[in-house]
């Protein structure tokens, strides 16, 4: 059971940073989805094996590098491929970039949290669920147009409280 714990703590720490490293390699959102969820299988059958020691993110990186590798083996006859020198490439930026990731991806969680109501619905049902404003305006009862106004209006709110976090970081520095 504590081994599924510390999992489920780590795996959601590292998540969203693995999730926008297998979005750059997978344009396809739903097909970058189903990797995910992959990635997250196969780290927790592999789990027993992770050195304690040492940074889950990285370890976790790396698995994700080979589940998406794996993953275009098997899609071989997609349109769209990279080669292994551009994935590897991919790879070696994200590593280089993780301290930064998980700083942003902190301060967007903080963001996300602070806004309210239907601005906070609307955005989770965009960016989480991957509706189009249509379909979101028909779930909530709106006209598209006024999804689209609190999307641009949720956008803006989030982008000023992420320059705030980052003004106050370099504030700190």
């Amino acid at each position: 059971m504590g081994d599924i714990i510390e999992f489920t703590r780590l795996w959601t720490q590292a998540q969203p940073v693995v999730a926008s490293y297998v979005s750059a390699l997978e344009p396809d959102f739903h097909r970058a989805e189903d990797i995910l969820q992959d990635v997250a299988v196969t780290l927790l059958k592999k789990h027993g094996n992770y050195d304690r020691s040492r940074p889950f993110l990285p370890w976790a990186m790396g698995i994700a590098s080979r589940v998406v590798l794996q993953n275009r083996r098997t899609e071989a006859r997609s349109r769209l491929r990279f080669d292994g020198g551009l994935a590897e490439a991919i790879s070696a930026a994200y590593q280089e970039m993780l301290p930064e990731l998980r700083e942003q991806s902190a301060a967007l969680r903080t963001c996300l949290r602070r806004l309210k109501g239907r601005a906070r619905e609307v955005i989770c049902l965009r960016y989480r669920d991957a509706l189009k404003p249509g379909e979101i305006g028909r779930r909530l009862g709106l006209p598209a147009v006024n999804v689209r106004v609190i999307l641009s209006r949720a956008r803006t709110a989030l982008h000023e409280c992420l320059q705030r976090a980052s003004g106050m970081k370099e504030q700190r520095t």
